[in-house]
């Protein structure tokens, strides 16, 4: 791929943070039920709960998962039509999408009080001129258009 080809197939930023926004809502489904219970105090029901939402968890992490691994993409991704390569375009391997684009960020987003900064840090870096996040700068990736079938 050309450079001049490449960075007119960078994904637009609202693509981008609309699939964000369709997979964190897919997650809240998932566990929302189990926080109305938790918070209403009905304690009879918990565990039932749980194991419901536990397996509709593990169930879109397979989706998820599998479009990682076959297409570069998440539900939300896949979604806007746009998917992660390398930066020059080329496909970028299974486990550097999962580790470092998704595992070691989430890691550092569950610090207390640091991960919601970070957080922050990471998706205003979207909007610098690269087009690109803290998570794609650590994964060496970028977000594309797909390219036509």
């Amino acid at each position: 791929m050309e450079s001049g080809e490449q960075s007119t197939n960078i994904a637009p930023r609202w693509r981008r943070l609309i699939a964000f926004a369709i997979d964190i809502a897919i997650w809240t489904l998932i566990l929302y039920p189990v926080m109305l219970v938790i918070l209403s105090g009905n304690e009879s029901r918990i565990g039932a709960m749980i194991m419901n939402s536990f397996s509709s968890w593990i169930g879109v992490a397979g989706i998820n998962l599998y479009l990682l691994h076959s297409r570069s993409q998440t539900i939300g991704k896949w979604a806007l039509k746009i998917q992660i390569r390398r930066r020059d375009g080329a496909p970028a391997h299974f486990s550097r999408k999962l580790f470092l684009r998704y595992l070691l960020p989430a890691l550092l987003v569950a610090i207390p009080y640091l991960g919601q900064l970070l957080l922050l840090l990471d998706l205003g870096s979207l909007f610098g001129s690269g087009k690109r996040t803290l998570h794609d700068r650590l994964a060496d990736t970028q977000v594309f258009i797909n390219p036509a079938p």
